[in-house]
């Protein structure tokens, strides 16, 4: 009977666990606005592209890092990047850094406002961010990224840096959703 009762008050515990974390994410996408993770072929096509058109790079930034689906996975893709998430949720951070730690990948994950953090040593920055918040996302790569540096947005584009490249990496999304932008700093568009 004891057996039971212990039974019935971690199944309690572990179904109370759960409606508590569903409604901590519930919460945190009312106030922190969407969390759309960059699906499986996003995340394929940016370490295609900084494969290729930045193979020495050293720093990586996603900026609106989420759950960390992008950082792990340009992690596991390109090992020798330094990778950083910048996000404002401190649920979304701490679910990023319990994934990195279960998958053994070493990733830094930094809490705060992606219009604060000092991207100056930046190689490689991508965002999947609010078409709203390019513009001044725009201004502030063009002033701290070095020169060489690559930004990368996902769906939306930024309105006045010339454009380097335009990948679709889903043909059968409609419109900009399925495709990536490329930009180089202090380059020429091609």
């Amino acid at each position: 009977m004891n057996l039971f009762l212990i039974l019935i008050f971690i199944f309690l515990a572990l179904f109370g666990l759960g409606v508590l974390f569903f409604f901590w994410f519930l919460l945190d996408v009312i106030i922190r606005r969407h969390d759309l993770p960059s699906d499986k072929k996003a995340r394929q096509a940016l370490a295609q592209i900084i494969s290729q058109r930045h193979p020495q790079a050293k720093n990586f930034y996603d900026l609106g890092s989420g759950r960390g689906t992008v950082i792990l996975a340009i992690k596991k893709h390109l090992p020798h990047l330094q990778v950083i998430g910048v996000d404002l949720s401190h649920f979304r951070c701490a679910l990023a850094k319990i994934k990195a730690n279960f998958l053994g990948r070493k990733i830094q994950i930094k809490r705060g406002d992606l219009f604060k953090q000092d991207l100056s040593d930046a190689d490689v920055v991508y965002a999947f961010i609010w078409y709203d918040l390019l513009p001044p996302l725009e201004q502030k790569l063009q002033q701290e990224l070095k020169p060489g540096a690559i930004a990368i947005t996902n769906t939306v584009h930024f309105f006045d840096w010339p454009l380097s490249e335009k990948i679709v990496f889903d043909p059968k999304l409609p419109g900009n959703f399925g495709t990536l932008f490329v930009y180089v700093k202090g380059s020429d568009p091609v």
